[in-house]
């Protein structure tokens, strides 16, 4: 018995499998209206580098790390900082892609920038949803090792990037799964963060129980506070 779903067809890529009939596999090149690799000023030299708030924000892997917007940055840069690689001044919400070592986080600038050359900025045309194109990167980042190259660490580079193959459905279902991805990722980061403080108040509960015990005895009355007061 045939139970092949005939609304769906091949891909071609290994990592998209089937697609609707109707949906398109596009390169990631005709997606983009440009991509730009940054750099990183020359360590040491104190004209470079600035605490001041005239200083411009420098965007590097640290930065990036489980962040979806990047409103501020630990390093910021001068002008001599940025004649010294040539750097560009990035806009806000400009899409900023990891590359070297950490490979395949993804983020959106929320103030002007520069960024180190462990990151590529890319400009998505009008014709694709640039909230779509984000789900498309992170939906590949368990695939992209397969693009990566490198001995000691994973590394990308702006041709591999550029040749990502990503679904392309019409722009208003674009829009569509966008809309419902950021209601429903929303509702789950919020669950994710209550998790993450209760895992963090049980790990203050063990500690101190252990101390309690160790340095008190056994108390019932002691520790059944504390295990009401790590749950509550």
């Amino acid at each position: 018995m045939n139970t092949k779903n005939t609304n769906f067809k091949e891909s071609g890529i290994a990592w998209i499998g089937q697609i609707p009939k109707h949906w398109e596999v596009i390169r990631n090149k005709y997606i983009l209206s440009g991509l730009y690799s940054g750099g990183t000023p020359t360590s040491g030299t104190a004209k470079f580098y600035t605490d001041e708030d005239y200083g411009i924000p420098f965007v590097s892997i640290g930065d990036m790390s489980k962040k979806e917007f990047i409103e501020s940055t630990k390093t910021k840069i001068t002008k001599f900082g940025i004649l010294d690689k040539n750097l560009k001044i990035l806009p806000k919400n400009t899409i900023l892609y990891s590359i070297y070592a950490t490979i395949g986080e993804v983020a959106e600038l929320k103030c002007s920038a520069t960024i180190s050359q462990a990151l590529l900025a890319l400009f998505v045309k009008n014709s694709y949803n640039k909230q779509f194109y984000k789900y498309n990167l992170k939906a590949m980042k368990d695939y992209i090792f397969f693009e990566s190259s490198g001995t000691t660490q994973f590394n990308l580079n702006a041709k591999k990037v550029l040749n990502f193959s990503f679904v392309s459905p019409p722009l208003n279902e674009q829009k569509k799964i966008a809309e419902f991805l950021d209601k429903k990722c929303e509702i789950i980061d919020k669950r994710l963060s209550n998790l993450e403080r209760k895992i963090k108040s049980l790990k203050e509960y063990k500690k101190s129980l252990i101390s309690e015990c160790v340095t008190k005895g056994l108390n019932p009355k002691n520790i059944e506070s504390k295990i009401v007061g790590s749950l509550g």
